[in-house]
């Protein structure tokens, strides 16, 4: 019975019901009457449950539909997504000419994907069997690869607990493909053998790449590499027998500066004999004596050159009474000058220790040019040589005199070798003009600098400035130490100081001074310098010089500040000569704490690095606070 039949026999069922319910009542008939009222009851209340359970049926219908069409949908898009998958492989592979096989070692069937066909040099619709492929190898290779696909093909996998067992690779280097039209190509192919699962079948799953470029560039750099080592070892060569041909030279030009001393020497002994026999004969003229004495000094100052230039020798400290040194210096210069119109005296500073330890030598030999060169230069007049201590450790050595000046155009050519600078008058017929050149050599050995400032017409100061350590006072109370110039170190690990200063005179004294401060000094000359030294080590304060060759100290705190890392929040001080306002506020601008004007002042310098550390100190405890409350927080 259809679902619109039982509906209308429930319709005419009710339709009975309802006239039987209409009729009136009769007797014994109650009971039927209640039992028909019960049933009409519950036929009303099924027939409710079936219109509810149909519209269910027909909402869950609808559901189904819909649902159905959402499947559609997204299996067309997958649909879409799989080949425009396949495309982008297929284009990839065709990009990089890239190809994949698999061969089933069981029935020995051979599949291939990407262009392997076309990769081997045949057309793209050929079906070239395996070995129709394995026939494309270079006839010198086949061999080798052959023998390789049969052992691999031979093995016998085993198969554990149904997991793939996957063999070492059988073949993986470069084979070259020779092409019908004669050419070559070189394919890299790599090969594994596995045991796949349950199953037991044994697979070969291979890759091929066409590799020629690559190979043609190696190829091209290993002829390079060759040629390159070929010019390696003829390099080497030519360098060997460059080295024995100096070292040749080296012993010749050793034997001739021997021989060339000794006949300083012979010339020394002849001029000095001459000499004691001129001093015999009154009648002499003094313009011959002049060339004797002349040639005596030439011998000596040449001899003298040669060793210092030539054979230097190591320096020599010792400990000496600066003051006694140079007071018996004087007293030669006094002795030779009697006759002159000018005399000498010696200045020095009530802060001079009493001993200090220094290359005596060499300091006698550079006070003694110094005097002499201010004697050349003056007629008349006080010749002064002062000594100072400018700072701890540190000796400044002055001579000046009253001649008649060096002309500015002259004063930057007084230090070369062979050079003579003056007034006409002045000009001295016996002279070489070895004596500052010497001078600065003397200066360098020391570890110092020289130094020349003159006025024409009035005079000229030379500076000598060396290093020298102060021997302290004992008593029986132990050492007595001046702490007047000191500065008393902080407790702790000694901070580490950068300076970048190019000029040894400026990097002599800011040191002496730091080190006074308690710093562990690191110097160096360039802004190049410099940066690598931040990127090695760690620094608890950076003092730049402004002005650097290359890189200048404006350029090294941009490039400090830049940086990503802690260090770029390191202290950095400041040193230049231009304290307009200008340029003290351009230093500020490229990142500068603070800002120190030349000459520096030990007293300034302290009362700075004081402020510099403090400041630093506040700022990382302060910092440090921040970060402890986030941690709380």
């Amino acid at each position: 019975m259809t679902s619109e039949t039982k509906a209308e026999h429930l319709e005419e069922t009710e339709k009975k019901a309802q006239s039987f319910l209409l009729e009136p009542e009769l007797d014994g008939q109650q009971e039927t009457t209640a039992l028909i009222k019960a049933l009409y009851r519950r036929l009303n209340r099924e027939v409710a449950a079936r219109k509810e359970a149909e519209l269910l049926l027909h909402s869950k219908a609808s559901s189904l539909a819909q649902a159905n069409a959402r499947l559609k949908e997204q299996a067309s898009s997958l649909q879409g997504e799989l080949f425009q998958s396949k495309e982008q492989l297929w284009l990839a592979q065709q990009a990089c000419k890239f190809a994949t096989f698999a061969y089933q070692v069981d029935d020995r069937s051979f599949e291939t994907t990407g262009g392997l066909v076309e990769l081997l040099g045949f057309k793209a619709d050929e079906e070239p069997t395996p070995l129709e492929m394995i026939g494309r190898i270079d006839r010198e290779a086949k061999g080798d690869v052959l023998a390789r696909v049969m052992n691999m093909l031979s093995k016998k996998t085993v198969n554990t607990g149904g997991e793939d067992q996957i063999d070492e690779k059988f073949l993986e280097d470069l084979v070259p493909i020779k092409l019908p039209d004669g050419s070559r190509r070189y394919l890299e192919v790599r090969a594994v053998r596995i045991a796949t699962g349950l199953s037991g079948r044994e697979i070969v799953y291979g890759a091929v790449q066409d590799a020629t470029e690559k190979y043609e560039r190696l190829d091209a750099m290993q002829v390079e590499s060759l040629k390159a080592t070929n010019q390696r070892s003829e390099l080497e060569e030519t360098v060997r027998a460059l080295r024995e041909e100096l070292g040749k030279k080296e012993i010749g030009r050793n034997d001739d500066i021997g021989s060339l001393l000794e006949t300083f020497d012979k010339l020394a002994k002849v001029s000095d004999s001459i000499g004691q026999i001129a001093s015999g004969i009154p009648e002499l003229n003094e313009e011959i004596a002049q060339q004797i004495a002349f040639a005596k000094t030439l011998s000596a100052s040449l001899s003298e050159y040669i060793q210092e230039k030539f054979r230097p020798v190591a320096s020599a400290e010792v400990r000496a009474e600066v003051v006694a040194v140079a007071s018996e210096i004087l007293e030669k210069f006094e002795a030779e000058s009697q006759d002159k119109a000018f005399g000498f005296q010696l200045s020095t500073d009530h802060t001079l220790g009493a001993e200090y330890r220094l290359d005596v030598s060499r300091l006698t030999k550079a006070l003694d040019i110094m005097l002499r060169n201010a004697a050349d230069a003056s007629d008349q007049g006080l010749i002064t040589l002062s000594i100072s201590e400018p700072q701890q450790d540190l000796l400044l050595f002055g001579v000046n005199d009253e001649g008649s000046g060096i002309p500015a155009a002259d004063q930057e050519r007084v230090f070369q070798e062979f050079v003579q600078v003056g007034t006409e008058e002045r000009q001295m017929p016996y002279r070489i003009g070895l004596g500052l050149s010497r001078l600065k050599r003397l200066a360098n050995s020391l570890g110092g600098s020289v130094s020349l400032s003159s006025e024409f017409g009035v005079g000229t100061r030379v500076e000598l400035l060396v290093p020298a350590t102060r021997i302290q006072a004992e008593t029986g109370m132990g050492k007595i130490t001046d702490t007047n110039n000191l500065k008393t170190p902080s407790p702790g690990r000694k901070r580490k100081i950068l300076l970048v200063e190019d000029e040894v005179t400026n990097e002599i004294v800011a040191r002496k001074m730091l080190e006074q401060y308690g710093c562990e000094v690191h110097s160096v000359r360039t802004g190049e310098e410099g940066l690598q030294e931040i990127n090695l080590h760690r620094y608890d304060l950076i003092l730049l010089d402004i002005r650097l060759p290359g890189i200048d100290g404006l350029a090294v705190a941009r490039a400090i500040r830049s940086r990503t890392d802690d260090r770029s929040s390191v202290p950095l001080l400041a040193l230049t000569a231009h304290v307009f306002a200008d340029d003290i506020q351009e230093c500020f601008d490229a990142g500068f704490d603070e800002v120190s004007s030349k000459p520096i002042f030990k007293d300034e310098l302290f009362d700075t690095l004081d402020a510099l550390f403090d400041r630093h100190a506040d700022t990382t405890k302060s910092e440090l606070n921040g970060l402890e409350g986030e941690r709380a927080s």
